[in-house]
């Protein structure tokens, strides 16, 4: 099923890998502006570089404080949030801290 997109929209993606990477790239290649927002700033200012219109903040989502910050950075550079793509987090590959990785099943 085809997805109607509206391009020229200010994305805001939390995490830079992975799933929100592929969205970023697919948000920019449709006109998006893109921010990102995650922990490793080498893995935003990686990502940044391959996207015509984009900015980031690198910090723990887990911080609050952080995060109001990182919203503010956004809206900073672009003036405005027109969609969120929520998607950093722990994988189970990876596991939490303190924990062992999920096993294959």
């Amino acid at each position: 099923r085809k997805v109607e997109t509206v391009g020229d929209l200010n994305f805001l993606i939390t995490g830079a890998t992975g799933i929100a990477e592929a969205t970023a790239l697919g948000a920019a290649a449709q006109g998006d502006s893109v921010f990102v927002i995650s922990r490793t700033e080498a893995h935003c200012r990686d990502l940044c570089a391959r996207l015509p219109d984009a900015g980031y903040h690198a910090c723990d989502l887990r911080d609050e404080c952080a995060v109001a910050a990182a919203f503010d950075a956004c809206l900073q550079r672009f003036g405005g949030v027109e969609a969120v793509f929520n998607v950093a987090g722990i994988s189970g590959r990876r596991g939490a801290p303190g924990r062992a990785p999920a096993r294959g099943r």
